[in-house]
């Protein structure tokens, strides 16, 4: 699993099992890379499967998506359902085949046609995400709330 200690590769280019480096899993170098070595290995046995970068490339779909490119995201997940469909159950987690199926209903041309409400969704979904991911790791600043002081009060006690 991507997560495991005692993974070998996760996506090329990228040492993940170093925190500081996570930022860079989600670079599309990383991915690209991966993926070519992905292409080579099946040219080669069209069986040889690489389990680990299919999360990274639900990933990669869902900022297509934020980015607008809906139609090119779709058929991104349509080809990662067919690969994952060939991976063994146990070599991707239930937690990642259930974003796929979440994703895929977003996704899905019944569901966009529900109305202009459902529009939005599909491009909000991954901001949320790295918003989420900054705050944990204090890359991103929280709001701070206004100052407890009035500003009629800063002018009372200046002109006392």
């Amino acid at each position: 699993a991507v997560d495991a200690p005692a993974s070998l590769v996760c996506l090329l280019g990228v040492e993940h099992r170093t925190p500081r480096n996570f930022v860079s899993l989600l670079e599309p170098l990383a991915l690209q890379l991966s993926e070519a070595f992905e292409y080579g290995l099946r040219c080669a046995d069209d069986n040889a499967l690489c389990p680990t970068i299919q999360p990274f490339k639900l990933a990669h779909a869902m900022v297509l998506a934020d980015l607008g490119l809906v139609e090119k995201s779709r058929r991104y997940v349509v080809m990662l359902n067919h690969f994952v469909k060939a991976v063994p159950h146990n070599r991707l987690s239930d937690a990642f085949r259930s974003s796929m199926r979440e994703f895929t209903e977003l996704l899905s041309p019944s569901h966009a046609a529900g109305g202009a409400a459902e529009g939005p969704r599909v491009g909000k979904m991954f901001g949320g995400f790295f918003r989420g991911i900054a705050e944990t790791t204090g890359l991103a600043v929280k709001p701070t709330p206004p100052p407890a002081l009035l500003v009629d009060d800063d002018e009372g006690a200046g002109g006392g």
